[in-house]
């Protein structure tokens, strides 16, 4: 690498440039192996097991591409008004501690552009948002003034099938040279958030730790995240990369009908 890292960044990613993003990841051939069969009918019991029961680290969602030049241009157009993402107090000799450098974050849809963690958090609370439950907060959720700087990355989150309502809806940026140490982010073993890819530069690596795998990032590219697993992400670049990370709530035939046409796709 180019830059100071931690030691964990160094350790992580040392296999980088050695790594194909043809191999399986073992937790896909363990999903593939003990896949229950399903009768057809049970589409939604199927889509439930491939994203709550299989394990499997990330999903590509099998989608039209879009406009995602203009979508990075929008995003790039408003980055000065980005923050810093979560403190950064970090304890490089504390295994239950992670940080970062030069994570960013800015809100499209939430509770005020620069709320970027989740409505219960400590940082949350203490800048004056204080709900009794998840209910309640999602009644204060709305479009903030970017979004009405970008227009076309609202119409491209809109346009997301099987997306009832949204949550949170940030971009996500990550500098230059910047990193985030491994870390997991809920408890649950399950698909999570919908991450979109709006750029994503040569030697800028998204490692899932705990399966010793790369997620195969490109621009434009959707994928359901599990970040219950162990991960972290290193730009030893000097772009900036710039990530979606969109919570929401979905279902329906529409939504089932792309988890399971992807799953389809990686068994092909």
């Amino acid at each position: 690498m180019t830059s100071n890292y931690p030691d964990i960044i160094e350790k992580e990613f040392n296999d980088r440039h050695s790594y194909s993003f043809d191999t399986m990841p073992g937790s896909y051939v363990d999903a593939m192996m003990n896949e229950p069969r399903f009768p057809e009918q049970a589409r939604f019991r199927k889509a439930k097991w491939i994203t709550h029961e299989s394990g499997i680290p990330w999903l590509v969602l099998n989608l039209p591409e879009f406009d995602w030049k203009a979508c990075y241009d929008e995003a790039m157009s408003v980055y000065d008004e980005a923050i810093q993402h979560r403190s950064n107090d970090y304890d490089e000799n504390d295994p239950n501690d992670y940080g970062h450098r030069g994570w960013r974050s800015l809100t499209l849809h939430g509770l005020g552009k620069h709320v970027s963690q989740h409505w219960d958090s400590k940082d949350v609370r203490e800048a004056g948002y204080v709900y009794e439950n998840e209910q309640e907060a999602r009644k204060a959720y709305h479009w903030t003034e970017i979004s009405d700087k970008c227009p076309k990355t609202v119409e491209m989150i809109k346009s997301i099938p099987g997306y009832q309502s949204f949550d949170r809806v940030r971009y996500m940026y990550l500098e230059p040279r910047g990193f985030i140490t491994p870390h997991k982010d809920m408890e649950h073993n399950k698909l999570g958030p919908l991450n979109i890819s709006l750029n994503n530069p040569d030697n800028c690596y998204f490692k899932m730790i705990d399966d010793n795998a790369y997620v195969p990032w490109r621009p434009g590219r959707m994928i359901k995240m599990n970040v219950g697993h162990r991960h972290a992400v290193v730009n030893d670049t000097d772009e900036v990369r710039v990530h979606m990370i969109v919570h929401g709530q979905y279902g329906g035939k529409e939504y089932e009908d792309i988890i399971l046409n992807s799953w389809e796709s990686v068994n092909e």
